[in-house]
Formats: C-alpha cells, structure tokens, sequence
C-alpha cells in the first residue's frame, strides 16, 4: 500500500533525529486541536504496515524503502514539471540545414547536420548559453532530447 500524505509526514518526522512525532502538528490540520486528533491514527496506521516500529517512532525498513520511493517519485514530477516550463516558454524551429531552439527570443541551441554533401550521418548540437556544451547523436529526435535534458541540467 502507498503511504497517504499524512503517512508520509509521520515517516518523514520520524526520519529526522530528535523529532517526537507525537507532537508535531498535523500536515492539514485546522485550529489547535488538530496538534492531537488524528495524529495516534495515522501512526497507528504506519505501525500496522510496517513502516515504523510498533511503539516507537523508528522506521523500518520498509519505512526507508517507502519514504526513498516518495522521493524519488518527487524529483520525477519535478523533472516533468521543469521540463513542460521549458517547451512552453521555448520552441524549435526548423532552418535550411539546421534546427534551433529559441526561448525568450533568442537562440540557446542548435543541431546541424554538418557540410553539404559531406554529412556522415551524425546530428551535432551544441549550447550557446551560459556555457557552451556540445554532443552527437544518431537521430534529430535523440538530438533535441539532449538539447532539451542539457538546457535543464544548465537551468534553463
């Protein structure tokens, strides 16, 4: 079973060294008594799954494993996120023997194919800002990808 979001919170504060999970308020919780009503729930809950151990506020590991894979799962969504921020404000165009990716305006990437009649079958793109990044590949779609993974990785 998937940890709910207030599961999450109790093994997230009981990750934490020194952090007493019995008294820290509710993720959601409304007015001053939502520090107590609900929380022996929802730790209940995390001892009958097995992600903390009965009685006290150490995690499994199984704990471990389910707040590792919430993490992880995060920084996906982050990358998603980050990732739709950049094609909406940036986009391709396509040019004699080149294509270019454009954001704000100007020009942050190219892939060119190379001298005419000469091409050996490679895409090479590079990065004009803020550092200047270069690389290959084998398809016009494996190019843009890169452009695109290497425009995040810069922080675009």
């Amino acid at each position: 079973m998937k940890p709910s979001y207030e599961m999450m919170h109790v093994l997230t504060m009981a990750s934490r060294q020194g952090t007493d999970i019995w008294h820290v308020p509710l993720v959601n919780g409304k007015g001053s008594q939502s520090r107590t009503v609900g929380r022996s729930l929802t730790i209940e809950a995390c001892w009958r799954h097995g992600w903390l151990e009965r009685g006290t506020s150490n995690l499994t590991q199984a704990g471990r494993e389910a707040l590792h894979a919430e993490t992880e799962r995060k920084e996906r969504l982050q990358q998603k996120r980050d990732h739709a921020n950049l094609m909406k404000n940036g986009h391709w165009e396509r040019g004699d023997r080149c294509h270019g990716f454009w954001i704000f305006g100007s020009r942050v990437a190219v892939i060119g194919l190379g001298p005419k009649h000469l091409w050996d079958g490679v895409y090479r793109w590079s990065l004009d800002a803020p550092t200047v990044l270069k690389g290959e590949a084998k398809s016009l779609i494996e190019a843009k990808r890169a452009v695109e993974y290497a425009l995040l990785g810069v922080g675009w």
